[in-house]
């Protein structure tokens, strides 16, 4: 398997190998092909993901936000950040808390932690109340929603973040998520994206 680093826009899936008799000599009785497996390649011809069998390759493209254009060949990726944040503040935060903690994982930020700081560094003022129970060891959930004063939505929302980042940290029954304004709600359901997809660091590079 071979990957590399930074991620393109657009991908091409093509199986690699080669004709068993050079093209002047083929006939329909020699014109075998043998193949070496699949890639992943950009619009120039340059090799991007190698692996032997076509549905690890399929795989990588889906876990990396690549979708197919519909003819099975050609893939694009969308820009996963752009639209989901509340603000430049809340990006920013975001992406802070992330690598202070250094919780990355082949490239991309752990989809627990990811999902559950989304939601806490949504806002300033939530951020400030919870920051302090964020560490490399963990979210200590128990003692901030022990701890701190959370009006009804908020207490719903930090306890939705709990229950994506460990489903024994505090359970939140979806339905409560109704109690929620719309803005909380998009961060909730983005957050649930999140912890399905993660988030690759190259996306937040300038």
């Amino acid at each position: 398997m071979e990957q590399k680093s930074t991620l393109p826009t657009r991908l091409t899936l093509a199986e690699e190998g080669q004709w068993e008799t050079p093209s002047w000599a083929q006939t329909s009785d020699n014109d075998e092909w043998i193949s070496y497996g699949w890639k992943a390649w950009t619009y120039d011809g340059i090799p991007f993901f190698r692996h032997q069998e076509k549905s690890v390759v399929q795989q990588w493209l889906a876990d990396n936000g690549y979708t197919d254009t519909g003819d099975g060949a050609h893939y694009q990726r969308q820009e996963v950040t752009e639209g989901i944040f509340k603000s430049a503040g809340h990006k920013t935060r975001f992406v802070g808390a992330m690598l202070q903690i250094g919780k990355v994982d082949s490239g991309k930020f752990d989809p627990e932690y990811a999902a559950a700081l989304y939601v806490l560094t949504a806002d300033l003022s939530t951020w400030n109340k919870a920051q302090e129970y964020m560490s490399h060891n963990g979210i200590d959930f128990e003692a901030l929603l022990k701890e701190v004063d959370w009006s009804g939505g908020y207490r719903v929302l930090i306890q939705w973040a709990a229950n994506l980042f460990n489903e024994y940290a505090a359970h939140c029954d979806p339905v409560e998520l109704m109690r929620l304004d719309e803005s909380n709600f998009q961060v909730a359901i983005t957050a649930l994206h999140i912890r399905r997809y993660s988030l690759h660091v190259d996306d937040f590079k300038e």
